[in-house]
């Protein structure tokens, strides 16, 4: 595990710094959490097949649970 602090004296968006460090590295495998479309875009844009996006949704949590809803009730 190595975690990389760049902070906001250095020159760039957060996103853009971090698909620098991907493309610079392309041997490793990512795991990123993030909510940004932004994020998502660029992270499916490097074309690599060893980067992991967690993406955590409320919808998601809603239609599941109104479809739970629904298949009790009937």
């Amino acid at each position: 595990l190595e975690i990389i602090f760049s902070p906001s004296s250095v020159p760039a968006e957060g996103e853009h710094k971090l698909l620098q460090y991907i493309k610079s590295n392309p041997e490793y495998s990512y795991t990123i959490y993030g909510l940004d479309a932004d994020l998502i875009f660029l992270m499916l844009a490097t074309g690599l097949n060893n980067i992991y996006l967690i993406y955590y949704s409320h919808y998601f949590l809603y239609f599941y649970n109104l479809l739970h809803i629904i298949l009790i009730i009937f």
